[in-house]
């Protein structure tokens, strides 16, 4: 059946499957008439599938797209599935923008592929634009470190020692105690296997070796990221909510030397400082099983003798300071780039722990390999 408005062709066919083609102008100017033929058209239709083919639609406006539209919904009233097929890309997203509702194959298509394009686009854009103000922010420290050492009048001391005191002191405590779990833990589990070889006293060289080299540093690194590194995170966002960064900065104070050189210069020191009590807890964890096997203890302390080397010992003490700076920076720069609100500071922390935790990973695995090339 074909009809004929002003500028457009309606033509309906059943022979395959049944559609409607449009030609023409799909504007303003016969809209009326083609809703009217349609109507019609959908009061006898009683198929489960319609194709509307515009292929040969050469003009539209945005009453051609809501004509369509409209097709759409009186398809879906009455459980039709359909297809707008031949449709230019353009038609398309106009519909889409005009109807928030349900999306046809074509233009389904379209909007999938132009999603995954913008996602993979804003992510490499976020990442490339982190990197660029992390590296930024890193050179702004070196650079406030090293006005500081040419004139130490400048470092603000007072607040090193009390961030050093509220990071470090207070937890000693939590340190020695989760040292001595892991070095009583270690021992058992290894002797459990040693056992079976008759080498039980060997577990005491595990131990060392394991504190000494990877776990002593590691332990002080994640519990200093869990316990201050969030700390400073919510810290300074907690400043930036409040505007006193913007505050710091009008009066001509640079948020890098006021807030965050404190906290990396105590963070760099407190970090090795924890991993020494993390070792001597872990020393005593492991004593009192061996002690417990019946071992003298004589004999506990000279094989920790035995077993402890310098280079073994520096080699896992280095990392400390590098954990430790990782640990302040990160905190630090997740703050300072908080948004706005309290849901921002609890973010910041959040953040600022998973950061700190996977570069201290990263770090951990950078130094295997460099310490496996240099055969320490």
């Amino acid at each position: 059946m074909m009809e004929k408005t002003s500028s457009v062709q309606f033509d309906i066919s059943a022979e395959n499957e049944p559609h409607i083609k449009l030609s023409g102008s799909l504007t303003f100017s016969n809209a009326s008439e083609l809703w009217g033929l349609t109507s019609d058209f959908f009061r006898q239709f009683k198929g489960s599938r319609l194709i509307i083919d515009g292929s040969a639609v050469d003009s539209y406006d945005s009453s051609g797209a809501a004509y369509l539209i409209w097709i759409g919904r009186r398809c879906d009233n009455m459980n039709i599935t359909y297809d707008l097929t031949g449709f230019s890309d353009s038609l398309l997203r106009q519909i889409e923008a005009m109807r928030p509702g349900r999306k046809n194959k074509t233009a389904a298509k379209y909007s999938n592929i132009h999603t995954i394009i913008e996602d993979v686009g804003a992510a490499t854009y976020s990442v490339w634009d982190g990197l660029s103000r992390m590296l930024v922010y890193l050179g702004e420290i070196l650079y406030n470190l090293f006005l500081s050492l040419k004139s130490p009048k400048r470092f603000r001391l007072k607040d090193t020692l009390i961030v050093a005191e509220l990071s470090g002191a207070d937890a000693i405590g939590i340190s020695a105690l989760l040292g001595g779990l892991f070095g009583l833990i270690l021992a058992f589990q290894s002797v459990i296997t040693l056992k079976m070889f008759a080498a039980e006293i060997f577990v005491i060289d595990l131990v060392v070796i394991a504190m000494f080299r990877v776990m002593a540093s590691f332990i002080a690194a994640i519990l200093y990221a869990s316990r201050s590194g969030s700390a400073f995170a919510a810290e300074i966002a907690t400043m930036k909510v409040n505007e006193e960064i913007s505050a710091l900065k009008t009066m001509g104070l640079s948020p890098i030397q006021f807030l965050v050189l404190p906290r990396v210069v105590a963070a760099t020191l407190i970090v090795p400082m924890l991993a020494l009590f993390v070792i001597l807890s872990a020393f005593i964890g492991c004593g009192f099983v061996m002690y417990s096997m019946d071992y003298p203890l004589v004999t506990i302390v000279q094989n920790m003798k035995n077993a402890s080397d310098v280079e073994m010992f520096l080699s896992g003490f280095v990392k400390s300071f590098v954990y430790g700076y990782i640990i302040a920076a990160v905190g630090c720069f997740r703050g300072l780039n908080s948004g706005s609100g309290p849901r921002a500071v609890g973010q910041a922390s959040t953040s600022a722990v998973v950061t700190s935790i996977v570069l201290i990973v990263v770090a951990e695995g950078i130094f295997s390999v460099v310490y496996y090339f240099l055969g320490i």
